[in-house]
């Protein structure tokens, strides 16, 4: 059983869901059947998702006319500003 396996399995009796596990040999292969619409959900680490996290966030930004991102950086900068104001 792997943490994604476990989160998913929490989340499904905490959400009160009907979630069916489907085994990968991977999560590149589950993340390229999420982004292709085959399955609905994924529970992945950070690490291996942030670069498709970062191509959604360019892609929505490039199509609403935004010249720059937002990133996480950015609105750390910005947090911790606003408490020490």
């Amino acid at each position: 059983m792997t943490p994604a396996h476990v989160t998913g399995e929490l989340f499904k009796i905490m959400a009160g869901v009907d979630i069916v596990h489907v085994p990968y040999r991977g999560i590149a292969l589950a993340l390229n059947d999420l982004l292709g619409g085959q399955v609905q959900v994924t529970f992945a680490s950070m690490p291996s998702s942030i670069q498709y996290i970062r191509l959604a966030c360019r892609r929505a930004a490039e199509a609403a006319g935004l010249s720059k991102l937002v990133t996480v950086h950015t609105l750390r900068h910005s947090f911790a500003t606003h408490l020490l104001e």
